[in-house]
């Protein structure tokens, strides 16, 4: 009568690794998870901003011009930008935690997907010097949510 009967019994659990998961799915959902969150923010920041310019007493024909060029206001710009960086952060973090490799292969090639798709999107409508700027920052922030993605930040923070 030593024991407690009330104590739940004890066993020895392993938490084994989870392994590798698969580059091709990280890559595909890093990729949706940019580019649809950056769209949609980009339809939601466009009528808000159409909103705001019609009601300061802007023409249909000024809010027309003002949303087909987004690189003439910097404040637009500049937020389009940011937002934009953070969606692919975001993405490279989605890709590296499915792809689990702990290496930035499966980054490079979103990052790569992202900057071509970018690139194509937004050709038309964007000043070079822009679309420079944005595949830079995109390939950066691509490999940055990576890099927070891997298996050894998170154990040195939990240190």
């Amino acid at each position: 009568m030593s024991e407690d009967r009330f104590k739940p019994p004890s066993a020895h659990v392993e938490d084994r690794g989870r392994g590798k998961g698969s580059m091709v799915k990280g890559v595909i959902a890093g990729l949706v998870v940019d580019l649809v969150s950056t769209m949609l923010f980009g339809v939601v920041a466009s009528v808000v901003w159409g909103i705001a310019l019609g009601a300061a007493g802007h023409s249909q024909q000024d809010i027309e011009a003002a949303l087909t060029r987004p690189d003439a206001d910097p404040l637009l710009s500049a937020t389009f930008l940011a937002v934009g960086v953070l969606c692919s952060v975001l993405g490279g973090y989605v890709c590296e935690r499915i792809a689990r490799r702990g290496d930035y292969q499966a980054g490079a090639i979103l990052a790569a997907l992202s900057a071509v798709l970018g690139l194509a999107i937004g050709a038309s409508s964007t000043s070079v010097p822009m679309l420079s700027l944005m595949i830079f920052l995109t390939v950066g922030s691509v490999l940055l949510g990576t890099r927070l993605a891997f298996p050894q930040v998170a154990e040195r923070s939990a240190r």
